[in-house]
């Protein structure tokens, strides 16, 4: 039986994906990077439970075939958890310095002639333009899939299209593959127009070339008879008491997609204030 690698993080979009991944006959190794952005989020703990929950529920579900190993955490040597839980395996993730010079290259290419469109007029993070960027995590994740047999999937949405387009040069560099009963796109060196781009994304294997938006996910889990898991992902960085805010910009967006019924009276009031705010500092 194949071992497929995954990234997740407890989101939506990543456990869609897992989701997927658990109803055909494989080995699915999970994998989530931890304590390796200098801004480390206070979401960590809640998205690692949300992964131990769901796992749970998958393992139960009639549908499920394939082997769900136990999620491997990733983390660099200066920051090992602290406590570690027995539910989860460790690794400590590799340095990979050509991989840090091309992420530097690429976010500097990326942000500087929109660096204007980043910040509101008080220097508050714009949540309708954070996407024009690649995420620091990417980096920390290219160094963990370049450091692989095969290619370590990640979950990418409709949103995150143009801005990887963007790294790697064009669309057509993206080629389907077939793993046995897992079909999957990666980058095809040859036509790949960025070498940066590559080194990021090269060990990337992606489930989605057209990838679909959240209101599209929200019917296939319907459909999929899997709505007690799609509500207990999660998606909020900057948590208070333990539930999303409704002011980041992962609950700006989540809400914006539709995904209303999953805060508080108190985190709706911060995402109706932070809209006015946005709309105020264009």
């Amino acid at each position: 039986m194949e071992t497929y690698e995954i990234f997740w993080t407890g989101g939506f979009d990543s456990t869609f994906r897992v989701v997927q991944l658990s109803r055909l006959p494989i080995r699915l190794q999970p994998v989530y990077c931890t304590g390796v952005a200098s801004d480390i989020r206070k979401s960590e703990y809640y998205e690692l439970q949300a992964i131990k929950q769901i796992m749970e529920l998958l393992r139960k579900k009639p549908e499920t075939k394939a082997e769900i190993l136990p999620p491997k955490i990733v983390s660099t040597e200066k920051r090992q958890p602290v406590e570690k839980d027995p539910d989860f395996v460790y690794e400590i993730l590799p340095h990979d310095h050509d991989v840090a010079t091309a992420f530097r290259r690429i976010y500097i290419s990326m942000m500087a002639p929109r660096r204007s469109q980043l910040a509101t007029g008080r220097g508050v993070l714009n949540a309708v333009n954070v996407d024009l960027y690649i995420d620091s995590q990417y980096q920390w994740l290219a160094a963990y899939a370049n450091s692989r047999k095969d290619p370590v999937e990640i979950g990418i949405t409709a949103r995150y299209v143009n801005k990887f387009m963007d790294a790697i040069g064009g669309g057509d560099a993206v080629e389907e593959i077939d793993r046995g009963c897992v079909k999957q796109y990666i980058l095809n060196i040859e036509k790949c127009r960025s070498a940066d781009g590559y080194t990021i994304f090269g060990n990337f294997a992606f489930s989605f070339y057209n990838a679909p938006l959240k209101p599209e996910l929200i019917e296939e889990y319907r459909k999929m008879d899997c709505e007690d898991i799609m509500n207990l992902t999660w998606f909020c960085y900057d948590p208070i008491d333990g539930k999303p805010c409704g002011q980041c910009w992962t609950c700006v967006h989540t809400y914006r997609d539709g995904i209303t019924n999953r805060f508080t009276p108190e985190a709706l009031e911060r995402y109706f204030k932070r809209e006015k705010e946005l709309a105020e500092n264009k």
